[in-house]
């Protein structure tokens, strides 16, 4: 890793240089309204698309650098977020509106390799003679450390190398959670008691004597067609007994 800090002199390391072509691939100032106002300390630029006028972002640029670095924050939290320029910073540096600002000085200090080789001085050796072994003669445990849990390890939340936001723990459970299937309710009639029509639809109510089929006969038509009187009866035949009923 030392070796790849100090073998070139590019500006940007390589994973900051594949940031940087992300950025500002296919972004033109040209479709965006740029305004800007300068202040002591520091530049604010309201931006927004030409074809959205309406939805203004705001961007903060420094005066003073950062490493070298000119890295400002923007409302649209892309700069949070991805640790990168978003479209609103690229579109003022392309811009050129304000003199200092450029496409590489734009990038956050931590894509630089100046940064990268401040993390492997050149004149400092390091001592990888050390086993797991003499780390445990020489230290004591600290007993309020724990390994981490197995499922909240392999997959943290945040942006992945690959461009897609990978979720936490309490994400991914409430994706996980089944949906209960509603139970369709089971028609009743209340007045004849079957289950093959509602109580609206009910042959035996007078509302709906014009649906009636020719066919039909209520219960004492039929009970009288069949010689049962009604002194006879004996509790409840039911209307599956009944032939033509609703």
């Amino acid at each position: 890793m030392k070796d790849l800090a100090w073998r070139s002199d590019n500006l940007l390391t390589p994973r900051g240089e594949m940031e940087f072509n992300e950025s500002f691939d296919g972004i033109s100032y040209r479709d965006y309204n740029i305004t800007i106002d300068e202040m002591e300390d520091r530049f604010e630029v309201t931006t927004s698309r030409r074809c959205k006028p309406n939805k203004m972002f705001y961007v903060i640029i420094p005066k003073e650098p950062t490493r070298g670095s000119y890295f400002g924050r923007c409302s649209c939290g892309v700069d949070t977020r991805d640790a990168v320029p978003c479209e609103h910073m690229v579109a003022i540096v392309t811009s050129t509106r304000i003199p200092h600002l450029t496409r590489t000085n734009i990038m956050p200090h931590w894509w630089t390799r100046n940064t990268w080789q401040l993390q492997f001085p050149i004149e400092e050796q390091p001592v990888c003679c050390v086993s797991l072994s003499q780390i445990k003669s020489t230290n004591n445990p600290n007993n309020l450390f724990r390994y981490c849990p197995v499922w909240a390890a392999p997959n943290k939340a945040g942006r992945p190398k690959k461009g897609e936001r990978r979720k936490s723990g309490i994400e991914t459970a409430m994706n996980n959670k089944r949906e209960v299937k509603r139970r369709n309710l089971r028609l009743y009639c209340q007045i004849c008691g079957k289950h093959n029509h509602s109580t609206k639809d009910c042959w035996k109510d007078p509302v709906n004597a014009h649906k009636r089929p020719d066919s039909w006969k209520n219960d004492e038509e039929l009970m009288t067609e069949i010689g049962i009187g009604a002194d006879e009866l004996v509790g409840d035949i039911g209307d599956d007994h009944l032939v033509g009923c609703a």
